[in-house]
C-alpha cells in the first residue's frame, strides 16, 4: 500500500512537472509569437474608405493594392506597424531625445544631444510648412498606424515586453523626425570642422594644412582668428553612443548608382543600379513595399516610420541616390555674456533664446537642461561641458560656446518630393518634384522606359558670406547672417542623355569647377573609378552584370598604395626571407580584396599601421581617433603625402632620429606581418581576410547577453573595405569588422518596369521569430537578390497569402 501510495506520488509530481512545462511553454510561445503580424484573412481599419488587399510575396514584401492613394497609405501605415513597430519607436525616440525613458542613464548622452539639436522642435516647425498633400499622406499613414496600435494592444513587439512599457499614438510631425534623422546622420561637418579647427590650434595653420584634404580648384580657407581654438569632444560623445545603439560607430556616408541608356543595355531600355552604404543595424534600414492605387504604382525601400519610397522605380521611371557629401552645417564661436546670457554681433547685443528641457530617465531622477541659442543656432558645447577643451580669446566666457548653423533647421519638404517622386513619369516631372527635396541633399541618378538617363543634384547647400570658412569654425561676432541661403535648384550640377550614354555616382567629386563651394569632403574616386572601368570592359549590359559589379572588391586605390608599399620593400637591401615573400605576394596581387584572399588581409592591416605611422605620433590618440573617424578624410590625404617629396610627416617626433616615408613604409608592413603571425599563426594560407573583416547586424538590446543570440544577426564574412565597390568599411581606430556598407542593393530594368531585384541586409521583419527577420541576410552576403512585382494581375494570381483590409464595419 505504501509503496503504491509513493507510486501514486511520484505520477502525481511528474503530470504536475508536465503540466508546468507545458504552461510555461505555452506562455513562451505566445510571448515570441503574439505580435507576429497576420498576413491572411480579414482586418477591420476604421479610417479606409473601401477594401485594401496586402500580398506577401515569399521575401516578405507587402504589395498593397488599393482603390485609392488615401486608403494606400492608411495601409502602408498599417504594415510598417507590422513590421516595424519597436524600431520606429526608437526612430521616434532618438530623433526626440527619449531615448532614457526606455532605456535609462546610458542613453543620456544621446538624449542630451537630440535636445540640443532640437531635432524636435525642427520638425514641429516643419509641420506647419509642409504642403498639405503632404499632411494628407501623413494623416493616412498615422491613421494606419494607430489602427494598428488600437487593435493589437497587449500584443505588441517582445521589446516592449522586455523593456515594459507601451507605444504612443503615432503622429504626423514623427514622421517628420524620422526623414530628418536621415538628414542629419548624413551631415558631415558635424565631425570635420571642430577637427579641423582642433589641428590649427595645435599645429598652426600652415602644417595643418597636412592633414586636410584639398582637390585641385579648391582652396583650403584657413582664417588667422581660429588659430587660438581648439574643440575637444562637444558633439562626439552623444554621437558615438547613437551610432553604438543603432548598430556600431561609423562614418555612414558611401553609397554606388550608375545607369547606362538604351544603346549599352542588352535587351534595348536603360539599367540602372543603388546600393546606398549605411551604418549596419539591425532591424535593417529599409522596408521593402509596393503601393498601387488609381494613377500610383511605385515599389521600392521606404524607412519605417515613413510613407513613401525612397528608392525605386515605377512603371515609367527608376531612380537611385547617392550622399552629395554637401557642406551643410557650419559652426561659430560666440561671444557670450553669461551674467545676463547675451551675446555680441558687431556691436549688437542680443538676448540668447533659452528654452529648458526635462529629461525622464528610467530608474533614476529627471535631469533638467537649459539649450540656448543665437540666431546662428543651437549653442552646442553645453552638451557636455565637463569634456569641452576649447580655449578661448579672454574676451569670451569662461566657457566658450559653439553654436551650429545646420541645413536641416530650415523648411524643406521631403514627403512631398517623394510623394511627387513617385508619381514621376518623365524627366520634367523627377526634376519638379526635386525642388522640394532639402535635406539630406542627394545625388540623385535617373532613367526611363523611353531610354534616357540623367542625373541631378538636390538639396540645400548653404550659400555663404564671403569669409565664412566651410572647413572651420568662424566668429559667431562677425556678422548676423552668414548665409545668403542656398544654391538655386537649377544651378545645382545636372546631367541628361551625356554623349557616353553612362552615368556614374559614387560620393566623389561631382564638378571640376564650380562657383559655389559644395564640398571637400569627397570620397576618395576609387569606386568611382573602378565602376567607369567595369562600364567599359563591355559594350552591353544585363541586370545580372549590375548585380555582380555591385559585388566587386577590386580597389583602385590600394592598387596605388600596395605599388608604393612593394617599392618600398624592394629598397630594403637587407629584406628578410619573409618579407621577400610578402613584397612578391603583394607585387602579384590583384587588389581583389575577397574574403579568401591572403594579400587583403596584409594590404589592409599594412595600411593601418601606415595611418598611426604617419600621424599618431602628431596627435594624441584621441585626435587620432578623431581624425581618422571620418574615413574619406585619411584615405585622400595620405596618397597625397606618399607623393610628397618635402614633406616632413613621416619623421617620428616622439624618437631621436629621422624617419623617412621608407621606414614608416616597411615598419608598416613588418609590423603587419607581425600581427598576423600573432593572430593566425606563421602558415599565411590562414591569414584570410575573412577571417577578420566580418559584419555582425546588431539590435539595439544585443548589447546585453544573452540576448544577443536572439536579435543580432551574424557575424558574417564579408569582403572589400571603403575603397571597393561592394564596401566594407571599417573603423581605422578599431578595426577591422565591417561598420558601414550595403544596406540594400537595387537593380532596375526599364525592359521590363513591370519588376525589379532588391535584397535587405538581413530581412523585412523586425521581429525576431519571424522568418523573415534575417532570411535576406545569405543571399545579400552572395549578392543574390530577390524579384520585385509591380504587375497587379501577376500578384493576384501568384497564389501568395492575402491579407485584406476592411472598412470597419462593413
Amino acid at each position: 500500500m505504501e509503496k503504491r501510495s509513493r507510486h501514486v506520488v511520484f505520477i502525481g509530481l511528474v503530470g504536475s512537472l508536465l503540466i508546468i512545462t507545458a504552461v510555461a511553454a505555452g506562455t513562451l510561445y505566445r510571448l515570441i509569437t503574439k505580435s507576429l503580424p497576420d498576413i491572411e484573412g480579414n482586418a477591420a481599419l476604421a479610417d479606409l474608405s473601401a477594401e485594401v488587399e496586402v500580398f506577401r510575396d515569399p521575401a516578405g514584401f507587402p504589395h498593397i493594392l488599393a482603390s485609392s492613394e488615401y486608403d494606400a497609405y492608411v495601409a502602408a501605415g498599417y504594415v510598417h506597424a507590422q513590421d516595424r513597430l519597436w524600431q520606429m519607436d526608437v526612430l521616434r525616440r532618438y530623433g526626440q531625445g527619449r531615448l532614457a525613458e526606455i532605456l535609462g542613464p546610458e542613453a543620456l548622452p544621446i538624449d542630451r544631444l537630440m535636445r540640443t539639436i532640437g531635432l524636435h522642435h525642427i520638425a514641429d516647425s516643419l509641420m506647419k510648412s509642409v504642403s498639405p498633400q503632404t499632411r494628407r499622406v501623413l494623416d493616412a499613414y498615422c491613421a494606419g498606424v494607430n489602427a494598428f496600435l488600437r487593435d493589437h494592444e497587449g500584443s505588441y513587439p517582445i521589446e516592449f515586453d522586455i523593456l515594459q512599457y507601451d507605444p504612443e499614438p503615432w503622429l504626423p510631425v514623427h514622421s517628420l523626425i524620422v526623414t530628418r534623422l536621415m538628414g542629419w546622420e548624413l551631415a558631415l561637418s558635424w565631425w570635420t570642422d571642430l577637427v579641423m579647427g582642433d589641428l590649427v590650434a595645435r599645429f598652426g595653420e600652415e602644417k595643418a594644412r597636412t592633414f586636410f584634404p584639398t582637390s585641385d580648384g579648391e582652396a583650403v580657407i584657413l582664417p588667422p582668428h581660429i588659430a587660438t581654438v581648439t574643440n575637444g569632444v562637444l558633439l562626439r560623445d552623444g554621437l558615438l553612443a547613437s551610432q553604438r545603439l543603432l548598430g556600431r560607430p561609423g562614418s555612414a556616408i558611401g553609397s554606388n548608382s550608375w545607369t547606362v541608356d538604351s544603346a549599352h543595355a542588352m535587351r534595348g531600355k536603360p539599367l540602372l543600379a543603388n546600393d546606398p552604404h549605411l551604418l549596419y543595424m539591425q532591424p535593417a534600414r529599409w522596408y521593402v513595399m509596393h503601393l498601387q492605387a488609381p494613377g500610383l504604382n511605385v515599389a521600392g525601400v521606404t524607412v519605417p516610420g515613413a510613407p513613401a519610397v525612397v528608392i525605386g522605380h515605377n512603371e515609367y521611371i527608376a531612380w537611385g541616390m547617392t550622399n552629395v557629401m554637401a557642406d551643410d552645417v557650419d559652426f561659430f564661436i560666440e561671444e557670450v555674456r553669461e551674467r545676463d546670457s547675451t551675446y555680441r554681433i558687431g556691436e549688437r547685443i542680443l538676448p540668447l533664446a533659452v528654452r529648458t528641457d526635462s529629461i525622464f530617465v528610467r530608474d533614476s531622477l529627471p535631469v533638467v537642461m537649459q539649450v540656448q541659442e543665437t540666431v546662428h543656432g543651437p549653442i552646442i558645447s553645453t552638451v557636455h561641458p565637463q569634456e569641452g577643451r576649447i580655449r578661448k580669446p579672454s574676451r569670451f566666457a569662461a566657457q566658450p560656446s559653439v553654436s551650429m548653423r545646420w541645413a536641416g533647421q530650415d523648411a524643406s519638404d521631403e514627403i512631398l518630393a517623394l510623394y511627387q517622386l513617385n508619381h514621376a513619369t518623365d524627366w520634367t516631372g523627377f526634376l519638379d518634384a526635386l525642388q522640394h527635396f532639402g535635406v539630406p541633399s542627394q545625388n540623385f541618378v535617373y532613367a526611363d522606359i523611353h531610354g534616357n538617363i540623367g542625373y541631378t543634384a538636390a538639396g540645400h547647400i548653404p550659400l555663404r558670406r564671403t569669409g565664412i570658412s566651410p572647413q572651420l569654425p568662424n566668429p559667431g561676432n562677425s556678422v548676423l547672417q552668414p548665409w545668403l541661403g542656398y544654391i538655386p535648384f537649377d544651378e545645382l550640377p545636372r546631367t541628361f542623355n551625356p554623349s557616353s550614354g553612362k552615368i556614374a555616382t559614387a560620393n566623389n567629386r561631382i564638378v571640376e569647377e564650380s562657383p559655389w563651394h559644395i564640398s571637400s569632403l569627397w570620397e576618395s574616386d576609387s569606386r568611382y573609378m573602378r565602376i567607369r572601368q567595369m562600364l567599359e570592359q563591355q559594350p552591353s549590359f544585363t541586370a545580372n552584370d549590375f548585380s555582380l559589379m555591385q559585388m566587386d572588391v577590386q580597389s583602385v586605390y590600394a592598387g596605388t598604395i600596395r605599388d608604393i608599399m612593394v617599392e618600398a620593400l624592394r629598397r630594403w637591401p637587407t629584406r628578410p626571407v619573409l618579407l621577400t615573400r610578402v613584397m612578391n605576394l603583394l607585387a602579384r596581387w590583384d587588389c581583389r580584396m575577397s574574403i579568401s584572399s591572403v594579400e587583403a588581409s596584409i594590404y589592409n592591416v599594412a595600411y593601418v599601421h601606415l595611418l598611426r605611422g604617419t600621424f599618431a605620433d602628431e596627435l594624441d590618440s584621441a585626435l587620432f581617433d578623431h581624425f581618422v573617424f571620418l574615413s574619406n578624410v585619411p584615405t585622400r590625404v595620405l596618397p597625397r603625402l606618399l607623393q610628397d617629396t618635402g614633406t616632413t610627416i613621416f619623421d617620428n617626433i616622439r624618437t631621436p632620429g629621422v624617419e623617412t616615408r621608407q621606414h614608416i613604409l616597411i615598419r608598416s608592413v613588418t609590423e603587419a606581418v607581425n600581427e598576423l603571425r600573432a593572430r593566425f599563426g606563421p602558415d599565411m594560407a590562414r591569414w584570410q581576410w575573412g577571417e577578420m573583416h566580418t559584419v555582425e547586424f546588431r539590435h539595439p538590446l544585443g548589447a546585453i547577453s544573452p540576448l544577443d543570440r536572439i536579435f543580432n544577426v551574424g557575424p558574417f564574412s564579408v569582403g572589400g573595405n571603403n575603397t571597393t565597390v561592394n564596401n566594407g568599411e571599417f573603423s581605422l581606430a578599431d578595426p577591422f569588422d565591417a561598420s558601414v556598407g550595403p544596406s540594400m542593393r537595387f537593380v532596375a530594368d526599364l525592359a521590363s518596369p513591370d519588376s525589379s531585384y532588391i535584397i535587405l541586409t538581413t530581412g523585412q521583419s523586425g521581429q525576431p521569430f519571424s522568418p523573415h527577420y534575417a532570411d535576406h541576410s545569405a543571399l545579400w552576403q552572395s549578392g543574390a537578390t530577390h524579384r520585385l512585382v509591380l504587375n497587379t494581375n501577376a500578384i493576384r494570381r501568384s497564389g501568395w497569402k492575402r491579407l485584406l483590409l476592411q472598412p470597419a464595419g462593413s
